[in-house]
């Protein structure tokens, strides 16, 4: 199967939420966060700036594990931003790794050189404009806001975060506009609707700020802010009844929320407290320094960080994601399924892992298995044309069902019509003798991929049959 966990799959940049934890727990052993005597020289952690950003101050009283850690990661960071300083995704690297030091001053720095950069980064759009809502600089924060609107690809999130800061000052009406134009051309969120309904409250719209939490609820059907809104439209509107039964939904499901959040507190004492969250930030601050290392086909280095970032964080997906198709472009399938299987435990319902556990393992020829894998995956994610395309190529490959087969890869084609499910599609319709199928197929898949030897070589084979 072609395209099974390529480089060009490699997950998109990400925007990372980082959050440093104030102290260590005693009694942890400082070995466990470093790489070794030698990776962490003498002038990387004593250097005050690279390539004219600041490296992190860090403070004399911080904690020496947690300074180990820091130290650990500023040598990794300042190496990625020395050897490739106009690269956004470095500088942003070293960002987030100014956060987990608690070094604001050159964390803004180094998301305002970002912009300089690129002025449609959408993740110093976003932190730069929290930071400002979070000192009281309503005006900064509108400003980054109103500009990181206009970039295309910026999520809802920025319209919510405006809309809040507008209606903060009581500026309702212009809060309702960002909202609605958001929802006219971005996918619609529950939170966008629970905001355009509390603006609607505002502004005495009782029926519109109904219809709004409504709609919240259709996509978040356990929002007890929405049944919040719900009950005051309700009640605003002068239907007594309907208010009493929303503001009993919206109790219920605030005291699930309440009681949630106490087991979460408790569960987060102990070693799963400061020590979970910096060593999670660190692994996510490796984790981008080898996804900056792959685009730069530093494969070498990439593998260093991302391995290391798997082992300071179990629970960390992303790195290992990247590190399964690092593995698979190289070749290296076992090592590629490994890491999937472990892909496989922390998250068991995503439909990626599942996908590229069949593609992995139809690679490496074990088909049988692979079959089973996008059965799987078919009956998980049914509008995914990979489980349908994988599943017809198991059975091209068994020499069996390949009515089904054609079947399967019809719908793979319908729902994504690709060069590579084209040619599953041709490749199975000569099998079946129905040659012109095959060549209408194949040249799609031509036309798509010119270049692509095997689809020229079977539609050459077809030439003369009838």
């Amino acid at each position: 199967m072609r395209g099974l966990l390529s480089g060009r799959e490699l997950p998109t940049w990400v925007s990372v939420a980082v959050i440093a934890g104030a102290a260590w727990t005693a009694g942890l052993v400082l070995a466990r966060f470093g790489w070794n005597a030698s990776s962490a020289p003498e002038e990387a952690i004593h250097a005050t700036e690279v390539a004219g950003l600041p490296l992190p101050r860090l403070a004399a009283d911080l904690h020496p594990e947690y300074r180990a850690l820091v130290e650990e990661a500023t040598t990794v960071v300042a190496r990625l931003v020395g050897d490739y300083p106009e690269d956004t995704q470095a500088v942003a690297t070293l960002a987030q790794l100014h956060n987990l030091a608690h070094d604001d001053e050159g964390e803004v720095a180094c998301w305002q050189r970002c912009l300089e950069l690129d002025g449609e980064f959408l993740l110093a759009y976003s932190n730069l404009a929290m930071r400002a809502a979070n000192r009281g600089d309503n005006q900064a924060a509108e400003g980054l806001l109103r500009r990181a609107l206009q970039v295309r690809g910026a999520s809802s999130g920025f319209a919510e975060l405006l809309a809040t800061i507008l209606m903060d000052q009581g500026r309702f009406a212009e809060a309702a506009g960002v909202l609605e134009e958001s929802l006219s051309h971005r996918a619609p969120s529950a939170k966008t609707h629970i905001l355009l309904g509390e603006t609607r409250l505002k502004l005495k719209e009782f029926q519109k700020a109904k219809e709004q939490f409504q709609a919240a609820l259709r996509l978040d059907g356990s929002s007890s802010r929405a049944y919040h809104g719900l009950s005051q439209a309700a009640a605003r509107l002068g239907q007594g009844e309907e208010a009493e039964k929303y503001r009993t939904e919206f109790a219920r499901l605030r005291k699930l929320e309440e009681d949630a959040g106490r087991k979460r507190q408790e569960e987060g004492k102990g070693l799963r407290g400061d020590e979970h969250v910096a060593t999670q930030t660190a692994a996510q601050i490796l984790t981008m320094a080898g996804k900056t290392y792959l685009a730069h086909q530093q494969a070498d280095e990439a593998e260093k960080c991302l391995l290391r970032a798997a082992e300071l964080s179990p629970e960390e997906v992303l790195c290992r994601a990247t590190l399964a198709e690092l593995y698979a472009a190289q070749g290296r399938l076992d090592e590629a399924l490994a890491i999937v299987e472990q892909l496989r435990k922390l998250e068991p319902l995503n439909p990626a892992h599942l996908r590229s556990l069949g593609i992995l393992q139809g690679r490496l020829g074990r088909w049988e298995l692979a079959e089973k894998t996008f059965e799987q995956l078919c009956a998980l994610a049914p509008k995914a044309a990979v489980g349908y395309a994988g599943l017809a190529e198991s059975y091209l490959r068994a020499g069996r069902e390949f009515v089904r087969a054609r079947e399967l890869a019809t719908k793979a084609v319908a729902l994504d019509p690709s060069a590579w499910n084209h040619f599953i599609l041709g490749a199975l319709c000569e099998r079946l003798g129905d040659t012109d199928a095959a060549r209408a197929a194949l040249q799609k898949a031509m036309a798509l991929e010119p270049d692509n030897p095997r689809y020229r070589q079977l539609h050459a084979s077809l030439k003369g049959t009838n």
